[in-house]
């Protein structure tokens, strides 16, 4: 009678939601459309490439720099149009090396037939293509890169340059110069130098009293602007101005640039100030944005219309994520790159911005780096962390996980060893697939969820008890790293890992329904992953609510009991999460077989101990007690019950009660995997909250980096972070009440902790992409994404 009731029941649910489906289709976020889906244009992704000094071998993979001197400067010299780019390093020894960008960038010494002073500073010579000036304590020399400057290849232009002494003149030391249309200006020690460019005559010096810094020249407005200790000096229409230091600047001027709104850019030790076109100053630091100050210098991105700054710490930028020509109607973000994901050092020495492609050069009191802006799309990531998986650094007879490198950076020593839960791992690489597979029917995404779904299958019979899953397998003779590890007795010369925890049992009821519904194409394919279902679920139900280990003893975590659940206080975290879960696979499972000792199983924890109604408070909210683990364990434990509707069991709006609350908490995180999830169930919201949640979804994934190295990475000298002052008075780590962008953080999968700002990390650890793959996969069959 209750399996007629409730297929009766499941007949009017599936008629009531085609109903509302035709009424309510706005708002549904699952729907596609203009305005409740992403369509897939090209966006700017980010990429780094280190360069070491030569007497220093960080990492195999990290080419070096053929010298080993300290790199003072590095300025964008402008070729002919069919050049590559070419930068110019300046060393502590005043030896000039080009570097041109090719598809491999060459770094290459320099000849000049005069020698370079100690102390040099250069800058490009806009009048005389492939030029630039020097100035030194005493003189002023004029250089054309290669014996003529009418060469057609690049590496001959870079190779040489021809050097004319132009004056002599007692400029002291030098910290910048700039030329403009009329004049080159030398800012020294012992004040702002000009000389006159039509006749090449030294014209005198000015500001001798303030210890001068930068300079800045605004091409549309004519306007030079200097700045020094004491003053930021303005010249226009042959007239000088002044501001002081103190009022309207923080503090002694480090660095100026103007950008193409003709704006000055003011950088200090303490933060940044604007000056505007129409005379109105403003500041900006860490609540308005600014990741970092302790500013060094200052360089604008023409191509880019972007802003650098070079800080004591690290660099950071202000631009779009978008490729443009101008700054209209672009979203502007703040970006920080720290840490040897992007750097390697920490004093930003210089930084020189090509004009014709998107490369920026980053010179650190360690090496330099060059950032590389590329056009991308989220199917071209998927594409490319794809190729990350099929490699064996992921893939363990079909296992997937991380992989370990031996030396640091160097992915050729990464070799994945088994883990405590390759089941989990597997699974969401496995759904990723099954996912992919329905949207593109390709048969090498098949492929691949079937080399996986064996790995399941396999992590299921290595035991020899059916319904009790290994944490992992092995070789008897391979690597078998930690504790719980013992011979299968059911296939000989395979070893696994007991103690399996609900983590695994997870991974294994959120894949096996979109396995058997997206990938598998016969009753015999289907009823594959339906019996592994059934074996866990009934397990478990039969063991009075415990997953029994080997010993016949309950494993750590393999707890699904009332008497504990419910009536002890230790496990009043784990009451929401863990009733939530047995519910999700007694009830998954019996969508699929209609079994009736699992209906009355369900009904038994529902109405005699409340399951549904603990299930109502998943989400812990006791700042002590955040656990962004049970986070994924929660969501994916939902996610089985939307996709077979096993929620239906349920008394009404318990299910979409519980969803909301979990996921109102954890929005912040814009994870995109529980965002995917949320829009999936179909709880209903207006346009603009389903456009918020695609919006977070997408940005994530935009965000997220190429590489999946754990590289380390510190976020506490950051000033533009709230603290979280509940987790901090309870002793918690360092947290921002603000989400930092992904490619900003040591990197985690969803089960970690996006918040902390004390974050591990040692370049030694790979991931794998599931995290990224599954959620984006999700979403294009979802239509969040077209």
């Amino acid at each position: 009678v209750l399996v007629f009731a409730h297929q009766l029941t499941m007949m009017m649910v599936d008629l009531i939601c085609v109903l509302l489906a035709i009424i309510i289709v706005p708002c549904i976020g699952i729907v596609s459309g203009k305005s409740h889906s992403y369509v897939d244009v090209p966006f700017l992704q980010e990429t780094s490439t280190i360069y070491t000094p030569a007497n220093i071998s960080i990492s195999s993979s990290w080419p070096q720099i053929p010298f080993s001197e300290p790199i003072l400067q590095v300025e964008y010299i402008t070729t002919t149009d069919d050049d590559d780019d070419v930068f110019l390093l300046v060393t502590s020894k005043a030896e000039l090396y080009s570097m041109t960008m090719t598809a491999n960038s060459i770094i290459a010494k320099m000849t000049t037939n005069l020698p370079i002073p100690t102390g040099s500073r250069i800058v490009n010579f806009n009048h005389v293509s492939a030029s630039f000036v020097v100035a030194s304590s005493s003189s002023f020399l004029l250089c054309t890169l290669g014996s003529s400057p009418s060469s057609s290849s690049s590496s001959s232009l870079s190779s040489s340059a021809l050097c004319k002494r132009i004056l002599d003149a007692p400029f002291g030391n030098v910290s910048s110069l700039l030329c403009t249309d009329d004049d080159c200006w030398v800012v020294a020690s012992t004040g702002l130098h000009q000389i006159d460019i039509s006749s090449w005559k030294y014209r005198g010096v000015l500001f001798s009293n303030d210890s001068l810094t930068s300079i800045a020249y605004c091409e549309e407005t004519k306007t030079l602007a200097v700045g020094g200790a004491l003053r930021l000096h303005l010249l226009s229409n042959t007239k000088w101005t002044y501001h002081w230091v103190g009022y309207y600047i923080d503090s002694a001027i480090t660095g100026l640039t103007y950008d193409n709104n003709n704006t000055l850019w003011i950088g200090n030790l303490l933060s940044v100030s604007q000056l505007g076109q129409d005379g109105l100053f403003s500041r900006i630091s860490g609540p308005e944005g600014l990741p970092y100050a302790n500013i060094t210098n200052i360089n604008f991105d023409s191509k880019m219309s972007s802003v650098w700054f070079g800080t004591f710490i690290g660099a950071v930028r202000y631009g779009s994520v978008d490729i443009a020509s101008d700054g209209g109607g672009l979203n502007y973000v703040w970006k920080y790159y720290y840490g040897s994901r992007w750097i390697w050092g920490n004093k930003i020495m210089s930084i020189a911005s090509s004009s014709k492609s998107y490369n920026t050069v980053l010179v650190t009191d360690s090496g330099l780096s060059v950032i590389e802006f590329t056009q991308w799309t989220l199917e071209k990531k998927a594409d490319h962390f794809q190729s990350l998986m099929n490699t064996s650094r992921h893939l363990r007879m079909g296992l997937a996980g991380e992989c370990e490198m031996t030396k640091f950076a160097n992915l050729a020593t990464c070799v994945q060893t088994p883990s405590d839960n390759d089941g989990l791992w597997t699974s969401m690489y496995l759904g990723s697939q099954a996912f992919c597979y329905a949207v593109t029917k390709t048969e090498s995404a098949r492929s691949s969820a079937w080399t996986s779904f064996l790995a399941m299958e396999m992590l299921n019979s290595v035991t020899g008890i059916p319904g009790l899953p290994a944490r992992s397998f092995n070789y008897a003779n391979g690597t078998l790293s930690g504790d719980w590890w013992t011979n299968s007795t059911a296939i000989p010369g395979m070893a696994w890992k007991s103690n399996t925890s609900s983590d695994e049992i997870v991974g294994h009821f959120f894949v096996y329904p979109l396995f058997a519904d997206l990938v598998c194409e016969s009753d015999e394919e289907r009823a594959r992953p339906i019996k592994l279902m059934h074996n866990i679920a009934s397990y478990i139900t039969k063991n009075n609510f415990y997953l029994i280990d080997y010993n016949g003893k309950p494993t750590r975590w393999g707890v699904w009991n009332p008497s504990e659940i419910n009536d002890i206080w230790s496990w009043g975290d784990q009451r929401g999460p863990n009733s939530l879960q047995i519910l999700s696979w007694i009830g998954t499972t019996y969508m699929y077989t209609q079994d009736p000792a699992l209906l009355s199983a369900f009904r038994y924890l529902t109405q005699e101990h409340g399951y549904d109604v603990n299930m109502l408070n998943t989400k812990v909210t006791v700042p002590d007690d955040l656990n962004y683990s049970d986070d994924e364990l929660i969501f994916m434990s939902y996610f089985p019950m939307i996709f077979s509707k096993s929620r239906t069991l349920l008394p009404p709006s318990f299910f979409d009660n519980s969803l909301k609350r979990a996921w109102n908490i954890a929005k912040p995180i814009k994870s995109s995997l529980w965002n995917a999830m949320y829009a999936a169930s179909g709880i209903p919201r207006s346009g603009s909250e389903v456009d918020d949640l695609i919006n977070d979804l997408v940005w994530t994934l935009k965000n997220w980096p190429l590489d999946w190295i754990n590289w380390s990475t510190s976020n506490i000298q950051r000033e533009d972070y709230v603290l979280d002052e509940d987790r901090f008075h309870i002793g918690g780590d360092l947290s921002s009440l603000k989400l930092l962008p992904w490619d900003e953080r040591t990197f985690l999968r969803w089960n970690g902790d996006p918040f902390t700002l004390q974050q591990d990390g040692a370049g030694f650890t790979e991931t794998e992409p599931s995290a990224w793959l599954l959620p984006y996969w999700m979403a294009r069959y979802y239509k969040l994404i077209q």
